[in-house]
């Protein structure tokens, strides 16, 4: 079975946040074995009805995140699902 990494920047996420003080999810998806970048891949946040598709570059973004921790799973036809588990979702601070 083929391995799909899900890269979710600064190690499994990178926050940022909108003017209703919600997160964003960002990362990129690649095969595991030649590092190709996955484009048409589904990333889902458990629990909630928000996901995505990665683009041509296998990266995806998932706006309007209320706080708290989250899984994710992300998964690709011929690729064993990939799930990240307690990311933590937080509105950005600022001074």
């Amino acid at each position: 079975m083929r391995y799909l990494i899900a890269q979710f920047l600064i190690v499994y996420c990178f926050l940022l946040s909108d003017i209703n003080s919600l997160g964003v999810l960002k990362g990129k998806l690649f095969s595991g074995k030649d590092q190709l970048p996955l484009a048409g891949a589904n990333i889902l946040i458990k629990g909630t009805n928000l996901g995505t598709t990665s683009d041509e570059n296998g990266e995806f973004i998932i706006n309007n995140i209320s706080q708290g921790y989250y899984s994710v799973s992300a998964s690709y036809i011929g690729y064993k699902k990939e799930i990240i588990a307690d990311i933590w979702i937080r509105p950005k601070t600022y001074d």
